[in-house]
């Protein structure tokens, strides 16, 4: 094979293949340099760092989400409010890492091989699965947090206490809130006071004569969204990578896609 080049007018280089009886003259832009190689074993190679990382976030999400679906503090306020958004969530995120997990499995073998149809397979997924967590995050952040959910929690806190008199339900719902979070009333223990009633044993700091002075609306607040911050912080971090390894993948199976061509 050889190289030549026409001097008397400007134009690129050509290679001349020479076979036993035929000669192909190609264009130097079609042939696949060593750059090219060496650009792919590159990209083969942070593809296969950052899907590892992937996967490692793949078995954190699967185990906060089993963590969410087993732990009491996490499952116990559904008995007394509306906490099914928490337990879904839970679930997403068994169903989110099991499949991270799964499709990282199919993306390393898919760029150690270069096998066009597994690559097609892992960036596919993972577009589906950067909607759906972006999706996830938008929705949280809109629905989980902020002021919307404390008045909520205030006015489900504040309903039971008005009935705690002769409710025996009520009387344990606001037990059970004032225990676990170590708060006193809807928005603070003048609540009792405002309606008449005598402040119960479930609002004194255990063993101590001091009432805890934090309403229990804001306490439930902080409560559901340090476990809604830990799921949006890993979904956003999963759907970096994500979009990293999507915009990478398909960078590869382009350039694979074009050498095949050539070859």
């Amino acid at each position: 094979m050889y190289v030549l080049a026409d001097k008397s007018r400007k134009s690129e280089p050509v290679f001349v293949v020479r076979c036993p009886k035929l000669v192909c003259v190609v264009p130097n832009r079609h042939m696949p340099s060593a750059i090219t190689y060496k650009h792919m074993s590159f990209l083969k190679t942070v593809i296969i760092i950052l899907n590892f990382i992937l996967w490692l976030f793949g078995w954190t999400i699967l185990g906060i989400g089993i963590w969410l679906r087993v732990d009491p503090k996490s499952y116990e306020p559904s008995r007394f409010i509306d906490t099914d958004n928490m337990i879904h969530a839970s679930l997403i995120m068994i169903i989110t890492g099991f499949v991270i997990i799964l499709i990282g499995f199919v993306g390393l073998i898919g760029v150690i091989t270069e096998n066009s149809c597994l690559l097609a397979t892992f960036f596919t997924v993972l577009t589906c699965l950067f909607v759906m967590q972006i999706a996830a995050i938008v929705l949280g952040i809109f629905h989980g947090f902020g002021e919307r959910l404390e008045i909520f929690a205030n006015e489900e806190i504040l309903q039971n206490l008005q009935q705690a008199q002769y409710n025996d339900q009520s009387r344990r719902f606001l037990d059970f809130f004032q225990v676990k979070l170590r708060c006193c009333g809807a928005q603070s223990f003048n609540d009792y006071a405002r309606y008449g009633m005598t402040i119960p044993t479930s609002c004194y700091l255990a063993g101590t004569t001091y009432v805890n002075e934090q309403g229990c609306g804001r306490a439930l607040r902080r409560f559901l969204e340090l476990r809604s911050g830990i799921i949006g912080l890993l979904c956003l971090f999963s759907a970096l990578i994500q979009l990293v390894l999507i915009a990478l993948s398909i960078t590869l199976f382009c350039s694979k896609q074009s050498i095949d061509s050539i070859t």
